[in-house]
Protein backbone atom coordinates (compact mmCIF):
# COMPACT_ATOMS: atom_id res chain seq x y z
CA UNK A 1 0.00 0.00 0.00
CA UNK A 2 1.72 3.41 -0.77
CA UNK A 3 1.91 5.68 1.74
CA UNK A 4 1.52 9.57 1.25
CA UNK A 5 4.78 11.12 2.34
CA UNK A 6 5.61 15.04 3.29
CA UNK A 7 8.72 16.34 4.00
CA UNK A 8 9.31 19.54 6.24
CA UNK A 9 12.38 21.85 6.89
CA UNK A 10 13.36 25.27 7.69
CA UNK A 11 12.80 28.09 4.96
CA UNK A 12 16.39 29.75 5.29
CA UNK A 13 15.38 32.12 2.89
CA UNK A 14 11.67 33.77 4.96
CA UNK A 15 13.29 37.32 4.74
CA UNK A 16 10.89 39.39 6.83
CA UNK A 17 7.99 36.72 6.57
CA UNK A 18 6.70 34.48 9.50
CA UNK A 19 6.67 31.63 6.50
CA UNK A 20 9.29 29.58 8.55
CA UNK A 21 8.87 26.17 6.87
CA UNK A 22 8.71 24.81 3.68
CA UNK A 23 6.61 21.86 3.05
CA UNK A 24 7.38 19.37 0.62
CA UNK A 25 4.56 17.16 -1.42
CA UNK A 26 4.69 15.46 -4.75
CA UNK A 27 8.04 17.47 -6.05
CA UNK A 28 6.10 20.67 -5.08
CA UNK A 29 7.08 23.51 -2.25
CA UNK A 30 4.52 25.32 -0.48
CA UNK A 31 5.30 27.57 2.42
CA UNK A 32 3.70 26.96 5.98
CA UNK A 33 3.79 29.32 9.36
CA UNK A 34 3.50 26.64 11.56
CA UNK A 35 3.36 23.00 11.46
CA UNK A 36 1.25 20.55 13.46
CA UNK A 37 2.48 16.51 13.42
CA UNK A 38 -0.10 13.93 14.60
CA UNK A 39 1.66 11.49 12.85
CA UNK A 40 5.50 9.11 13.94
CA UNK A 41 8.31 11.37 12.22
CA UNK A 42 11.64 10.70 11.74
CA UNK A 43 14.81 12.85 9.90
CA UNK A 44 15.75 12.19 6.65
CA UNK A 45 18.57 13.45 4.27
CA UNK A 46 18.55 14.38 0.71
CA UNK A 47 21.49 15.05 -2.07
CA UNK A 48 20.49 17.41 -4.04
CA UNK A 49 21.84 17.52 -7.91
CA UNK A 50 24.60 20.26 -6.84
CA UNK A 51 25.57 18.25 -4.57
CA UNK A 52 24.48 20.13 -1.23
CA UNK A 53 22.59 17.69 1.54
CA UNK A 54 19.33 18.91 2.59
CA UNK A 55 18.03 18.08 6.43
CA UNK A 56 13.62 17.34 6.92
CA UNK A 57 11.89 15.91 8.87
CA UNK A 58 9.43 13.04 7.14
CA UNK A 59 6.52 11.72 8.01
CA UNK A 60 3.73 9.03 6.49
CA UNK A 61 0.53 10.84 6.63
CA UNK A 62 -3.11 10.17 6.13
CA UNK A 63 -4.41 13.88 6.00
CA UNK A 64 -3.27 17.42 5.46
CA UNK A 65 -5.56 20.24 6.97
CA UNK A 66 -4.69 23.67 5.79
CA UNK A 67 -5.80 26.54 8.03
CA UNK A 68 -4.50 29.84 5.86
CA UNK A 69 -0.70 28.93 6.32
CA UNK A 70 -1.12 26.99 8.90
CA UNK A 71 -0.49 22.91 8.44
CA UNK A 72 -2.29 20.42 10.68
CA UNK A 73 -0.47 16.58 9.49
CA UNK A 74 -2.97 13.66 10.63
Amino acid sequence: MPHNIIKIRFNTEHGTTNLLWRILLDNKEYLATDVTIHVPCFTSTDTLIDGRLKHHITAYYNDLQWDNNRLTIV
